[in-house]
């Protein structure tokens, strides 16, 4: 999960899809509502729709009752959350893109637990993840191409600057706010300082991330360096330039 509330809104902020209604909420995770607008409270916030869902969790559009501003509020799934490595990888998330602020990635508001399960607080963004844009239209315009590339570009510089390599950049990840013509990398779950030296090794060197776009050395479960993420942008244009995969 940045924006006015109303829109589309998908991810898993930012998962592909948007799932309205109760239906597909973790039961049992939101107090009551306390209006009929409202799935139900959580924390501070009032929480209005699904935006969408993954593996991890479930991503809603909110209200912050303080603030009375609408967020995205990406909650843990409580039955992932009974394990205290899924909460530390969940947190890790936040902690990892709180660090920067930058126009190009995703803005975290706050962090916090609400009866043992974890969630994040981000900026509503408004369009749609350029996952979905290439399933609609591909190839892209040359020139829309460059500029999508150059501002990812300039997004991974503040993280790979902060020593945080994302390790995941795919379409999906990728958001394109609408109205605005500005790229917003998303999703940080799987991020890692690049120079952790107290990060187990066996962890770091884990195959992770999204094979069709991963680097070689990513797929060989080696270490990783912040020219990762450079490659896997460049599958990423390449797709975007051709309508095809590189591979």
């Amino acid at each position: 999960m940045e924006s006015p509330p109303s829109g589309s809104t998908r991810d898993e902020q930012h998962s592909s899809g948007s799932c309205e209604g109760s239906s597909s909420a973790d039961s049992g995770l939101l107090r009551k509502p306390e209006a009929p607008d409202e799935l139900g409270r959580l924390g501070n916030y009032r929480v209005l729709r699904i935006i969408g869902s993954g593996s991890m969790g479930t991503v809603y559009e909110a209200e912050d009752l303080k603030l009375y501003r609408r967020v995205a509020l990406k909650v843990m799934k409580k039955a992932r959350a009974r394990k205290i490595t899924n909460r530390e990888q969940f947190l890790h998330e936040a902690r990892a893109t709180a660090k920067i602020e930058h126009d190009h990635i995703v803005t975290i508001y706050q962090v916090d637990e609400d009866a043992g399960v974890p969630f994040l607080a981000m900026k509503l963004l408004v369009g749609e993840s350029l996952e979905d844009r290439l399933s609609r239209e591909a190839p892209l315009h040359p020139a829309e191409v460059i500029r999508i590339g150059r501002e990812v570009a300039e997004g991974l510089e503040a993280a790979h600057e902060r020593g945080l390599i994302h390790r995941d950049i795919k379409p999906a990840n990728i958001w394109l706010e609408e109205g605005r013509d500005r790229v917003k990398i998303v999703d940080f779950g799987l991020a890692r300082s690049a120079v952790d030296s107290e990060a187990d090794e066996a962890e770091k060197n884990y195959l992770i991330g999204t094979p069709l776009y991963m680097s070689p050395e990513q797929a060989r479960g080696s270490e990783l360096d912040t020219r990762t993420d450079l490659f896997s942008l460049g599958a990423v244009l390449y797709r975007a330039s051709t309508g095809r995969l590189p591979f």
